[in-house]
């Protein structure tokens, strides 16, 4: 899997392909020079290399009232698993989701 590269380091692979060829660079950063040729790309259209911030997710199988009942349990107990999250939606609410469709809305 692919690791994603922060802000930091696309800006530093930028400075260092006006350095050094871009094989070099691509060592350096462990990266192909695939990925070096994309940011440097990026870099001279203006695009920013900052996260954008997600939209809030909303889930087709967690409705309004399921969401602020796994908030209210994280409150009560910051501690939780996502597994307990679920045995807890499946118990009191008769909810049946999985660990990845909490974690989603959560994040």
């Amino acid at each position: 899997m692919a690791r994603r590269l922060s802000a930091d380091i696309r800006h530093l692979i930028v400075k260092a392909s006006f350095e050094r060829p871009v094989e070099e660079v691509a060592a350096q950063f462990y990266v192909s020079t695939r990925t070096v040729h994309r940011i440097i790309k990026q870099g001279i259209n203006g695009l920013q290399f900052e996260r954008k911030e997600r939209a809030l997710c909303i889930s087709k199988k967690l409705k309004e009232h399921a969401i602020q009942y796994m908030i209210r349990l994280i409150q009560r107990n910051p501690c939780i698993y996502l597994g307990e999250i679920k045995e807890k939606l499946s118990s009191g609410l008769d909810i049946e989701v999985s660990k990845s469709t909490i974690y989603r809305t959560l994040v």
